[in-house]
């Protein structure tokens, strides 16, 4: 994904020789929502290789996880402010757009927490103790 975005000029040059026309390689609302999802993207693959990771516990897993739901916030905020810090291909083409990813990302947070509720593999016991007993 971010080869494709990292290209994105070589990409409408290319199909512009091919006589090829892709009007939402031109639309701005559009190409804001690809940098969304391309920094989104690396995120989630972040957290996918760290639960990929051998010798972890169910604990471990779950803390990943955890932690993942926790950045979650922060990329809210960072979305709120219009730093992007986490989202560099959003801000390298932040002055182009107008599209608020605020309320998909609180979908995303409150989605991810409602699988680790209803999980029956993690199941209640982990979202009401943080220790064994």
């Amino acid at each position: 994904m971010n080869g494709f975005v990292s290209s994105l000029e070589e990409i409408k040059v290319f199909l512009d020789e091919k006589g090829q026309h892709f009007p939402e390689l031109n639309d701005d609302d559009w190409l804001c929502k690809l940098m969304f999802l391309a920094d989104i993207t690396k995120h989630l693959n972040d957290l996918n290789l760290r639960l990929q990771g051998q010798g972890q516990t169910v604990l471990e897993l779950f803390e990943h996880w955890k932690g993942f739901a926790s950045k979650l916030d922060i990329f809210c905020r960072d979305i709120t402010t219009n730093t992007y810090r986490y989202f560099p291909n959003v801000k390298a083409h932040s002055n182009r757009f107008t599209v608020s990813f605020r309320s998909t990302l609180k979908r995303s947070k409150e989605s991810l927490l409602n699988e680790v509720k209803t999980s029956k593999f993690t199941g209640p016991y982990f979202l009401t103790s943080s220790s064994p007993t």
